[in-house]
């Protein structure tokens, strides 16, 4: 995903398939905890003593956090550079449908979402968030920009509504380093700043705890301060992007392994002992 500005030419370096494929495995991680092993009881019965099984309990989630903010940034790339704009909405629209069923069964325990509105999976997060650069960069092409904030604010709201992964902040993850493009430090600053009001404020309203309660050091759980500190360990691993694509894979696989990994992981549910 070459075309961004500040690359970093010496040092460390990462392209974006090495990206990708950590974001990748960390979310893979995350999901096995939750499907697999989603109380410490169960890790307790695999033979782990309490401490062992809790520290599994509260680090694998964290180190999922890590996954989002890498996959936020490549829409907003991928939207600034791809060649064919209509087929890059097709394809996030594509397997953002072919996930749901997965997404559902291994996540959710059930096949389909009823009421609609109850929970859907990234993909819907981003491609919500593709369709709103979209909407930016072609009503600014006709010099109406600010009608693009129209439409994006009911997108948002869209987002936050039907449940999507993330829900409306996780739009303003793909938005905010689609705007600032060209500013490698601006977008990281950016991409930061989100992840904290999201581990730090929404998720804690979002999961029925009060909007504020980072201001009562009693009401934060562990959950509040590792998925944070993952999620900023994702946005700093975009300081090391070279502005390379990297050696290849095929862009369709890293698309089919997020329903193809629930799927697994749906099945493997019958296999391990709870």
């Amino acid at each position: 995903m070459e075309g961004s500005a500040e690359l970093r030419k010496t040092g460390f370096q990462l392209t974006w398939n090495q990206l990708k494929w950590i974001a990748i495995i960390s979310m893979i991680i995350d999901h096995t905890s939750k499907v697999l092993f989603p109380q410490i009881f169960y890790i307790e019965q695999l033979g782990m003593d309490i401490k062992t099984s809790y520290m599994i309990h509260r680090l694998l989630p964290a180190v999922g956090r890590i996954a989002f903010p890498i996959f936020a940034f490549g829409i907003a790339q991928g939207c600034r550079v791809t060649r064919s704009p209509k087929r890059y909405l097709l394809r996030l629209a594509l397997f953002a449908v072919i996930s749901e069923v997965p997404y559902n069964l291994a996540l959710k325990d059930m096949t389909f979402n009823f009421p609609v509105f109850a929970f859907h999976n990234v993909f819907f997060t981003l491609l919500i968030g593709a369709v709103c650069c979209r909407l930016y960069a072609f009503f600014r092409s006709i010099g109406m920009a600010w009608v693009s904030f129209i439409f994006i604010f009911c997108l948002v709201v869209t987002a936050e509504f039907l449940g999507t992964d993330y829900g409306g902040l996780g739009v303003l993850f793909v938005l905010l380093p689609y705007f600032s493009y060209g500013n490698r430090r601006l977008q990281i600053a950016l991409l930061g700043i989100m992840a904290v009001i999201f581990y730090m404020f929404y998720a804690q309203f979002s999961g029925g705890e009060h909007l504020f309660a980072w201001m009562n050091p009693r009401s934060l759980s562990v959950y509040t301060f590792t998925d944070t500190i993952g999620a900023l360990v994702g946005v700093a691993l975009l300081a090391f992007y070279n502005g390379q694509k990297g050696r290849g894979y095929h862009k369709w696989l890293f698309y089919a392994i997020y329903p193809a990994h629930l799927l697994l992981l749906y099945l493997l549910k019958f296999v391990v002992p709870y």
